[in-house]
């Protein structure tokens, strides 16, 4: 006999009290319906911070997200949704990337290389990396920034390799 998960008994088991928590949310407080659980609607507040965590693959973030703004998210908050892999297509209204103008100057080069990094999936030292070569500015827009690090002497092959992986994703971002 196969062993139920812990996921699997939490879904069972609902107190009455969490069941009725969501039922009062549809009378205060913003709230988002999610779908239901045993025929009673499952609200999400959004009047607190939230958090969505799950495996990489499968575990149903994306749903999740796509349930709240067909729920009514989008009725009453200005959604933004970067979308890379074309999930939300048709859900909300689109912008071409043309149209977004962000002045590079501006940021500074600590919280761009943050931004950029974890964008970009750059480990500790590539991220480091990066930082070195944008610390002075000297930068306007993506393709001054994609010019600078190009332009960017490095003196071991391991640098060369890493500038080599920033210059290829931060090409297929602009």
């Amino acid at each position: 006999m196969k062993p139920m998960d812990v996921l699997g008994i939490s879904a069972v088991v609902i107190p009455a009290s969490l069941a009725m928590a969501s039922l009062a949310r549809e009378f205060s407080g913003d709230n988002v319906t999610v779908g239901t659980r045993f025929m009673i609607p499952y609200k999400v507040p959004l009047d607190k911070h939230l958090c969505i965590l799950g495996p990489t693959r499968g575990g149903g973030k994306s749903s999740l997200v796509k349930a709240m703004i067909k729920g009514g998210l989008r009725r009453k908050y200005v959604v933004t949704v970067l979308d890379w892999h074309g999930e939300y297509s048709g859900l909300l209204p689109t912008l071409p990337t043309s149209a977004i103008n962000i002045d590079l100057e501006k940021i500074p080069p600590k919280l761009l290389t943050e931004i950029l990094g974890f964008g970009l999936g750059l480990n500790e030292p590539s991220m480091y990396m990066l930082y070195r070569m944008i610390r002075d500015g000297n930068y306007t827009n993506f393709n001054d920034l994609i010019s600078k690090i190009d332009n960017y002497l490095v003196s071991t092959r391991t640098e060369a390799e890493m500038k080599a992986a920033i210059l290829r994703r931060l090409e297929y971002s602009a």
